[in-house]
This record gives C-alpha cells, structure tokens and sequence, in this order.
C-alpha cells in the first residue's frame, strides 16, 4: 500500500514540473492530481492550501536537501565567511534544475497577499543555514545576523536568476564580496545602533535588478 507521503511527494513532484506551464496555482496542483489519479478529497487533505503548500513543500525539501550537504562537509573548521559561502551556494545550486519555477516563484511571492508568507519561508531558510554552519547564538545578534544573511542570500538569488557566466561564477563572485562587505564589523556595529548599515545592505536586493556589483 502506497504511504500519504509517498502520494504527497509524487504530487510535489509532478506539480512543481507544471507551474513551469500554469505558474504557482491550484490549476498546476488540479492537472498533477488528475495525471497522478489522485482524487478531490485526497487532494484537499495533502495540499489543503493549495500553491502556498506547493512552495512551503518545495522550499522546505532543499532546505533539508542543504542541510544534509552541509552535513558531510563538516565546515566547522573553515573560517565562519567559509562556511557561510558554502551553505548559500549550496542552497542556491539547489534551485539549479528549477531556474524557471523559481523565477515564477518570486513573482508569486511578490504579490501584496504573499510578501509576508514568503519573507517567513526566506528566514526559514536562511535559519537553516545559520544552524549548519554551526550558529548557536540566542541572544540580540540571532535577529542581527539572519537580518543581514536574509539580505546576502536574497541579493545572491536575484543575480544569479540573470547570471549567465560559465558555472554561475560571478554570482560567486558577487556573493563573496556581499559577505566582506557585512563582515566589516566595526561599521556594522556602529551602524546597526540607529540601522543604517542594515537599511543600506536590506536594498541591494532593488539595486542589483538595474545594476550588477
């Protein structure tokens, strides 16, 4: 007897090759449903909530495939900007066979109603990361450092999205000088007091869409 979560990773699957056709929508999830013989009221139990459970399944699963990878790269002895390089390009090398599901996938979170649940599936991300390179921190510098990583890994992601450099080197490029620049942590701590600094590294996301670092 076939599992629930077998169905629901088969239907995943399916789903996330059709947006690339009918975008982010019920109409993908409806088409897999009904190529898979996945009836109404099964569909309704896996996926109760239609695209937003397609993205948080999607997300979620390269978020775990990452962490795996960082796993057996046991980066504990690399320098922490090391570490952090290493979990950003793996996770963005994820979406590799996805360029195009993704690039519809932002424009589905852009959407006024969407903006909120995708901002929470971007620091879940990027607490991931946080937590395979080894972050432990409970204290103020949590908040401070997801806030600065959630801008590196944004930023990253939208260069790469238009990078057609051999292997995507200069969106590596790009991301190691994003990490120098926050890792200036005198200017940052200064500027963190009135957030200047955090204001300043939140918009290079909106700069690098008219101009390449």
């Amino acid at each position: 007897m076939i599992k629930d979560s077998e169905v629901k990773q088969k239907l995943v699957d399916q789903a996330i090759k059709n947006v690339i056709f009918e975008g982010w929508t019920w109409k993908a999830i409806k088409s897999s449903a009904s190529s898979l013989n996945i009836e109404k009221d099964s569909l309704n139990k896996i996926l109760p909530n239609g695209p937003r459970d397609l993205v948080r399944e999607f997300v979620s699963n390269l978020d775990s495939q990452m962490l795996a990878r960082i796993n057996k790269l046991k980066l504990g002895k690399m320098p922490i900007r090391m570490r952090i390089y290493t979990a950003v390009k793996i996770r963005i090398e994820l979406y590799e066979y996805y360029r195009e599901q993704v690039r519809g996938l932002l424009s589905y979170l852009s959407f006024p109603g969407n903006i909120t649940f995708g901002t929470r599936l971007t620091v879940k991300t990027v607490s991931t990361i946080w937590y395979g390179v080894g972050d432990v921190s409970t204290d103020f510098s949590y908040y401070t450092k997801r806030g600065l990583l959630t801008a590196i890994y944004s930023a990253t992601l939208l260069y790469w999205l238009s990078d057609n450099s051999k292997d995507s080197e200069d969106t590596w490029s790009f991301l190691e000088r994003r990490i120098e620049d926050v890792m200036k942590i005198p200017k940052i701590k200064a500027g963190l007091k009135d957030g200047v600094i955090l204001k300043k590294i939140l918009s290079m996301p909106l700069q690098i869409i008219s101009k390449k670092a």
